[in-house]
């Protein structure tokens, strides 16, 4: 229950951070926010695997919890702001919605295909009939998911980057959203 509370807090915060971004930092574009997002998660892969606070392993969890949950709702807030800018009115809710089910399908294959076989096979080797203890039980899906974190954020930076150099083109600044005019948008 705690640390459920702990990850609602976490994306709300992530949510409101990007809101009010967004509102005081206008000249920042939301397209670097998903290169962020991505790294934030990288961080929060890393807290997992390396705690912070060694003498306690429930505030070290906290704590990457948090900062998982935090990045996922940046994320979110952020996929909506550059869909937004980046395609015409007409499909960013298709495209949205496209964006949430790669989410939950990433999700399926994550810990249908890595994690639970991985799980499994280090619990049987430890004599357990279900479950796992320790690290070893959910490394390797850490490590997966902070690599595809890494590769997303490259990916972010290239969209990014590509979004301005068509801004500085068209002598548009870097939030020019304008929904009558579908020509400014990324084919």
């Amino acid at each position: 229950a705690v640390l459920s509370s702990i990850g609602g807090v976490g994306s709300a915060a992530g949510r409101v951070a990007v809101g009010l971004l967004d509102r005081q930092c206008p000249q920042v574009s939301s397209t670097v926010l998903v290169c962020a997002a991505s790294l934030l998660s990288v961080v929060a892969m890393v807290l997992f695997l390396c705690p912070v606070a060694p003498g306690s392993v429930a505030v070290s969890l906290s704590i990457a919890y948090f900062v998982a949950q935090f990045a996922y709702g940046v994320t979110w807030a952020a996929a909506i702001m550059a869909v937004r800018l980046a395609f015409p009115p007409r499909v960013v809710g298709t495209v949205y919605s496209c964006l949430f089910t790669a989410g939950i399908v990433a999700s399926l294959v994550i810990n249908l295909a890595l994690f639970a076989p991985h799980y499994d096979a280090v619990g049987r080797s430890q004599g357990r009939a279900r479950g796992c203890a320790g690290a070893e039980c959910y490394r390797p899906t850490l490590i997966v998911v902070a690599v595809a974190n890494a590769v997303g954020a490259v990916a972010g930076a290239g969209f990014h980057a590509v979004w301005m150099r068509r801004q500085r083109a068209a002598g548009l600044g870097a939030q020019h959203l304008d929904s009558d005019d579908d020509e400014d948008v990324v084919p």
